[in-house]
């Protein structure tokens, strides 16, 4: 009888059949650009970057700076963070950071930024 309910109504089966929950559960806990990017901009927040005006300045925040790298969701992500945190450096002094940061440190290499770095 239980299945017989379940089917009342119905007169053919349907060509769009809902999503799985495998599907739902994949939708729900992928991040928005949106939330990467809060996420990125707070990776910065515990970081001085005031008096930061060139690479060399960078690198020598390497190690704080890395965990903004690991944390922004993109390349254009972790610059704007960057600008933001730091206006007086330069992009091109920024993307040579990232760049030797990059190929430097083997657990940066597979995050979405150093990808974007290498391509």
């Amino acid at each position: 009888g239980l299945l017989a309910a379940c089917n009342a109504g119905a007169t053919t089966p349907s060509a769009q059949p809902l999503p799985t929950a495998t599907e739902s559960t994949a939708a729900m806990t992928t991040p928005s650009s949106s939330a990467a990017a809060v996420s990125c901009t707070d990776a910065f927040a515990g970081t001085d970057l005031s008096s930061v005006t060139a690479t060399t300045d960078l690198t020598t925040l390497a190690d704080q700076l890395d965990s903004t790298v690991a944390r922004c969701a993109s390349i254009n992500d972790w610059t704007a963070a960057l600008q933001t945190a730091a206006p007086n450096i330069s992009i091109t002094s920024a993307f040579a950071f990232l760049q030797a940061q990059c190929a430097a440190n083997a657990d940066l290499s597979s995050t979405p930024v150093c990808v974007q770095v290498g391509s």
